[in-house]
């Protein structure tokens, strides 16, 4: 559509997500990221650069893969459609604690573990007072505070 809104005209239809649309150079083209999940689970989540050819003469036209599989979550393409520089999804997890009380707001949360690696599986002591959790391949104990943290297993 024009910047005024007249003119519009759908383009293209799709069931899963579109990402980051972004006009080529020439303005005969658009690149867009498009999920590869019809729903979103992040441990899988990859997306194809697309490119869908918009000039004027065409309609319902079909998109094309130019790459597939990115974990990319924004992009930037050069002028001459050669180069493309995209934001890799890294993820990492860390521990999160809180007290339920169904009198007070349970949404308040303590982080208890800080950075960007894997904290996986806690499970909580049977007296409530320490959390084991899965780090680096190995097994810590950290306390429901936070406020100590002891490794007890040294696989890698």
């Amino acid at each position: 559509m024009r910047t005024d809104g007249t003119e519009q005209r759908k383009i293209l239809e799709e069931k899963k997500s579109i990402y980051c649309p972004r006009w080529s150079s020439d303005g005969n083209n658009i690149y867009y990221l498009q999920s590869n999940e019809l729903i979103w689970q992040p441990s899988e989540l990859t997306h194809d650069l697309m490119k869908l050819e918009v000039s004027s003469a065409t309609s319902n036209k079909s998109s094309k893969v130019v790459q597939a599989g990115l974990l990319a979550w924004g992009f930037s393409i050069t002028r001459d459609n050669k180069i493309l520089c995209y934001t890799k999804y890294d993820a990492f997890h860390n521990l999160w604690c809180f007290k339920y009380n169904e009198h007070k707001n349970p949404s308040q949360s303590k982080k208890l573990t800080d950075g960007t690696t894997f904290f996986n599986m806690p499970a909580i002591s049977p007296d409530g007072s320490k959390i084991a959790v899965v780090h680096k391949s190995n097994i810590f104990i950290i306390s429901v505070n936070g406020d100590s943290m002891k490794q007890l297993t040294f696989l890698n």
